[in-house]
């Protein structure tokens, strides 16, 4: 893929700002320059793989799987700290993964032998330690996605292929995966790519189920967006292009209503209405490959070349999130206690402490219909209605030391506890009046077990929480 040059230049001026405001924060001072701060992405360092990762999940803030080329899987089981490798061998690609609870989970993808591919699904219930091939297409098949509305019953999304064209592919498993069965599909379908549903949310007895694809039309191919509203057994359209000719990667629902869907040609689409309308957004720099909408309207879109573009709100106005990674980013989750993880070509991995992340800085808007503005980052936000001016900890993970620092803009009563994952008070670190001002305040973890920590800072009837990984 080719190198924008603009983009490049950019990357560098951003980098050394940066580095400038890296220096700044080392040194414990506040940034009066309004350089852009630290990234709230943070790269997680795995020494087992360096294999581009295609898919990624956790069921809980400590459990996670992912999952690539080469029969890469690799998975961790204390939020990240550390991780292990299951390979599956060399001639395995593995597309995507499914876990329905810490023991049971799939890795589906493809088998090549010689110039023959074979859809294949692996699963385990032990939690990864153990896998089984439980299903392997008898025909030329990719298996691209896997998602489960309960425990037994769940969906494949692929393609099969001949010597001049291909057919999309739905298979459907009522057994926990032993078995799989094809889904008939009333349109001419050449490929699914994505597949899910919405398994937390619902009025009705079978969940919200989505999609992405290719018609078949003539000579050509569209995409479209399905829409399944009993389960998996029928799909409609919900969008079809008629004019870009682009072609989604993933789709994301966070309930009923609210979902963006992501294409390879930079563009987003989204929607408050449950597929009714659907609002495109145009990025010419960006090949883009998964989306996700989180907590507080947070809608975050990811690529190549390093890009996140995330919105706030109303998904009107765009901004570029700053990482130090260039790697193309393939997959993207959040976790149940709000942590955003992403994965990666090169077995590259970001977590994220703060999914809204446009909440305490200001941006410049991106355009939606044009290229990428340079983005400036102050470092100070505006507050009007509290003591409470700005906060963070740093560095975040820590080995055993870890910097809590907060503003205050008049004299209040300030309490700073902080608290395990399972939210009991481990220690607390001020409990007085302090003047306003500029204040950081140690937290020593050298006695405590490595995992996930979080703290409470009050400033008068101000409360602002954070998260903090040793």
């Amino acid at each position: 893929m080719k190198t924008n040059i603009l983009f490049t230049a950019l990357a560098l001026i951003i980098g050394l700002q940066f580095t400038n405001a890296q220096n700044l924060i080392s040194n414990n001072k506040p940034n009066p320059e309004g350089l852009p701060p630290i990234s709230n992405w943070e790269i997680v360092t795995q020494n087992v793989s360096q294999s581009d990762l295609f898919a990624i999940q956790f069921i809980d803030d400590n459990q996670g799987w992912a999952v690539g080329n080469y029969g890469t899987l690799i998975y961790t089981i204390d939020a990240g700290f550390t991780w292990r490798e299951h390979n599956f061998g060399l001639n395995v690609d593995l597309y995507d993964i499914y876990f329905l609870n810490e023991s049971s989970g799939f890795a589906v993808g493809v088998k090549n032998v010689g110039p023959q591919t074979y859809g294949i699904v692996f699963k385990t219930i032990d939690g990864g330690q153990n896998w089984e091939l439980s299903y392997q297409s008898k025909f030329h098949m990719v298996i691209n996605s896997i998602a489960f509305t309960d425990d037994n019953n769940g969906f494949l999304a692929g393609y099969s292929y001949g010597h001049r064209c291909s057919s999309g592919i739905v298979l459907r498993t009522d057994d926990a995966g032993n078995s799989w069965e094809n889904v008939p599909v009333s349109i001419p379908i050449s490929e699914v790519d994505n597949i899910m549903f919405n398994t937390n949310v619902g009025t009705s007895q079978f969940p919200q189920g989505w999609a992405t694809g290719k018609l078949n039309v003539g000579p050509g191919e569209l995409a479209v967006i399905l829409k399944s509203e009993d389960g998996g057994s029928t799909w409609e359209p919900s969008y079809t292009d008629f004019g870009s000719k682009i072609s989604f990667s993933d789709i994301h629902f966070n309930d009923l209503q609210n979902g963006v869907a992501v294409g390879q040609s930079g563009v987003v689409l989204t929607t408050n209405d449950a597929g009714k309308n659907w609002t495109t957004h145009k990025f010419d720099q960006h090949v883009l490959n998964a989306g996700l909408i989180g907590m507080h309207d947070y809608t975050c879109v990811i690529g190549d070349n390093g890009a996140i573009l995330s919105s706030t709100g109303n998904s009107e106005d765009w901004v570029r999130e700053y990482t130090l990674t260039s790697n193309h980013l393939t997959s993207i989750c959040r976790t149940p206690g709000d942590f955003v993880w992403i994965a990666g070509y090169g077995g590259t991995l970001l977590r994220s402490f703060d999914p809204g992340c446009g909440e305490n800085q200001e941006f410049e808007p991106i355009s939606t219909h044009g290229t990428l503005k340079h983005i400036e980052i102050s470092d100070q936000a505006e507050n009007s209605t509290g003591p409470l001016v700005n906060h963070k900890n740093f560095p975040n993970p820590f080995q055993s030391l870890t910097s809590i620092s907060f503003e205050i803009d008049l004299r209040v009563h300030v309490k700073l506890d902080i608290y395990n994952l399972n939210g009991k008070l481990i220690a607390t670190l001020k409990d007085q009046v302090l003047e306003s001002g500029y204040y950081d305040v140690m937290f020593n973890a050298n006695d405590l077990p490595p995992g996930i920590y979080t703290y409470r800072l009050k400033a008068g009837n101000q409360v602002e929480n954070g998260k903090m990984i040793k």
